[in-house]
């Protein structure tokens, strides 16, 4: 009983310990899923009217897309730049499919597999796909067998019989079949829903006959033209109220993405007179070398900043200087240092020939194998074409349609960096249109082919010892820390730009949005562009070095929201126009208070020369002599023959003109015809502009800035 009572007394603190136990257990678990939903958020690249894409998942098909453009350039590495763009790409591809796809779900129409086997190897092949060559017969006809086998062998489980590097084709090209596919039926998919669009909206009677009429005349004219950039921008004045009216009303055209400007600071490490005289004195040390009679293939390619090669070249592939050198020199002479630029070069004359100086070349790289399974294979690959196979057709089906073989011109130094000694001198050595094997120094085989050879003439070999000049690490540790002090006083955004000109700086300006890939176009900056996305106005970023000798330092100006670009953004713009429009009205007003009777009275009186131009109508895309004025597009056609016309504005000038001649075509209207026709040209651009619409409509956001 003393217990049961201890327990009711105690009660009140039991039920506290217990609740607050099962507060921490509902709280944990809550943080718990918290932590995974903000994983989740952070894992986010990109979302699409409410559908997140993970980074995981973009990864992927940008590992896919990256693979298979390795593939085609032989497996070279991507240059960033290039990287970019696939980054882009994938980006905008899941844009449009999601897009596309939520539309799909809405009308109720999708792609089947029974669809894609059919488009794959089914009845109704795809064009894509009946158009490689490697599916091709001899008469360039679409060979389903072809398909078949290939199908057949990427398939395959089985390797035993397969080499490694017939392993890693096959491994390849699996590869790019299923990318393929992917892409496939995302074309479908886009088919279907252009084929909506196409049957919705579609031309009627009068536009049809109104785009006939408008494409039936065409008219010959003279005219004169007064441009803008005549008139001194000085003389016309626009007030800040104008500018804002325009704004106002153009507002709609600057819809942007989150951005940000900056001022920045861009220093470029120039040598100083001491770096100048160091490598001087290094390139004068080794003359005495090129002047004796030692090797001077090792002396140069040990010290000079060029590869020298054992090859001859025409005076059409020399440099300037060398050429004027091998026309003044013997055999054996030796000028040097010159400073040419920012490199010192020390020239040798080591030769002279008469030969071809290039030679048109086709080239097949064979596969590894046993020596005599290759021997049986060249030989009857050499036979097809001997027995009348073009050599690009042969090339193009053993390299499954990625190459013809054709090297194109080869110099004696360019077959020396692809190839070796043994290449550059059995194709110069070769008959042309021969086909032979060739085995290099490097052990790889080819099927060779010499196509043409240019007209021999005289050929030179020579040494160019060169050493440029670059700044030294005292020079660049001097420019980087006279930068630093400068960012260190100058720290606010009115002082980092105001004291830039008595330092000798120039302070810029710049807009960036979260997926530019270089800083103001230098490139490997794409960190500082990340910065800027990260930091407050008025933050300055770290001294940067970037692309060789170069520092950037930048300060955060502005952060644009995701919204319109505010007026200051674009004043300047806005302001060339209204600039632009008040020329046009002093040209206008000029010329009529001249009262010129004729075109040719007008161009002497303003001093133009009265020029012509024929077969302009609606549909003129530029205009001979001109551009781009759809204003006379539009008026020219319909004016009278003989009179002159009234001044008229355009976007480069302001026009005077008189037709001279009319023509009409003889063409018989037929609305059935004419209206397919418009339907067809209209389908592409409605798609266009569909799909455009569905972008403009949905809200996109783009993460890529936390990963890239």
């Amino acid at each position: 009983m003393a217990t049961l009572q201890k327990i009711r007394n105690k009660a009140g603190l039991l039920v506290g310990i217990v609740g607050v136990a099962l507060f921490a257990f509902v709280i944990g678990d809550g943080l718990r899923s918290g932590s995974t939903f903000f994983r989740q958020t952070k894992e986010t690249v990109m979302v699409v009217d409410g559908q997140s894409v993970n980074i995981n998942d973009y990864v992927k098909r940008l590992s896919e897309l990256t693979d298979i453009y390795s593939m085609q350039s032989n497996g070279t590495n991507l240059p960033e730049e290039r990287q970019a763009q696939l980054r882009n790409e994938v980006f905008e591809n899941f844009v449009r499919e999601m897009l596309i796809n939520e539309e799909a779900d809405k009308v109720g129409f999708s792609v089947t597999s029974d669809e894609v086997f059919d488009m794959i190897q089914g009845e109704h092949v795809s064009p894509m796909i009946q158009q490689m060559t490697m599916f091709q017969n001899e008469q360039g006809q679409f060979d389903r067998a072809a398909l078949m086998r290939f199908l057949q062998i990427i398939e395959t489980q089985d390797f035993s019989n397969f080499s490694e590097q017939e392993r890693i084709q096959i491994d390849n090209s699996r590869k790019y079949w299923l990318f393929l596919e992917k892409n496939l039926q995302q074309q479908r998919m886009e088919e279907k829903f252009s084929n909506i669009i196409s049957k919705i909206i579609v031309a009627n009677p009068l536009d049809v006959k109104a785009e006939f009429e408008d494409n039936r005349v065409s008219v010959d004219i003279d005219y004169i033209q007064k441009s803008y950039a005549s008139i001194p921008d000085s003389l016309v004045v626009v007030s800040d109220s104008e500018i804002k009216k325009l704004y106002d009303k153009r507002k709609e055209l600057y819809k942007q993405e989150p951005a940000v400007e900056l001022k920045y600071i861009e220093v470029k490490v120039e040598p100083s007179d001491a770096d100048y005289a160091e490598v001087e004195r290094a390139i004068e040390k080794l003359k005495p070398e090129m002047l004796s009679g030692q090797d001077v293939f090792e002396v140069v390619n040990e010290s000079s900043d060029v590869q020298l090669y054992d090859a001859y070249a025409s005076a059409a592939f020399l440099s300037a200087d060398a050429k004027k050198f091998v026309e003044e020199a013997q055999i054996g002479d030796v000028k040097g240092p010159v400073l040419i630029g920012n490199t010192y070069h020390i020239f040798k004359y080591l030769g002279k020939m008469i030969a071809p100086d290039s030679v048109h070349v086709n080239e097949i790289t064979m596969p590894m194998l046993a020596e005599k399974e290759l021997k049986h294979l060249t030989d009857s690959l050499v036979g097809v074409v001997k027995n009348g196979k073009p050599f690009a057709e042969l090339a193009s089906e053993l390299m499954g349609g990625r190459s013809n073989g054709d090297l194109g011109w080869l110099t004696d130094e360019m077959a020396l960096r692809r190839f070796d000694n043994v290449f550059r001198n059995a194709i110069y050595d070769a008959k042309v249109n021969d086909v032979f094997v060739l085995k290099t120094s490097r052990g790889t085989t080819h099927i060779v082919q010499v196509t043409e050879k240019t007209t021999p003439v005289a050929k030179y070999k020579v040494a160019d010892l060169a050493m440029e000049v670059n700044p030294s690490n005292t020079t660049t540790t001097n420019a980087f820390t006279k930068l630093n002090q400068y960012v260190l006083k100058n720290n606010t955004l009115s002082k980092f730009e105001s004291e830039a000109s008595s330092e000798g700086y120039l302070c810029q300006r710049i807009t960036l949005d979260p997926n530019e890939q270089m800083f103001a176009n230098i490139p490997s900056t794409r960190s500082l562009v990340q910065w800027a996305f990260k930091h407050k106005k008025g933050e300055i970023s770290d001294v940067t070095e970037c692309d060789g000798y170069k520092y950037v330092v930048a300060m955060v100006d502005n952060k644009l929201e995701k919204g319109y670009r505010p007026a200051s953004s674009v004043s300047e713009y806005l302001k060339q126009e209204l600039i632009r429009d008040k020329k046009a009205e002093k040209i206008i007003a000029d010329i009529q208070a001249k009262n010129c009777t004729s075109l040719e009275a007008c161009g002497t009186t303003l001093d133009l020369p009265v020029q012509s131009v024929k077969f302009l109508n609606f549909g003129t895309n530029r205009i001979t002599g001109i551009g781009t004025e759809p204003v006379l597009n539009a008026v020219a056609p319909l004016s009278e023959v003989n009179k002159m016309s009234k001044p008229v504005k355009g976007n480069l000038g302001v026009y005077i003109f008189k037709v001279t001649d009319k023509h009409e075509s003889n063409t018989e209207f037929n609305l059935e015809r004419q209206k397919q026709m418009m339907d067809s040209q209209n389908a592409y651009r409605y798609m266009y502009q569909s799909v455009r619409a569905l972008r403009d409509n949905a809200n996109v956001e783009d993460y890529r800035i936390r990963f890239y």
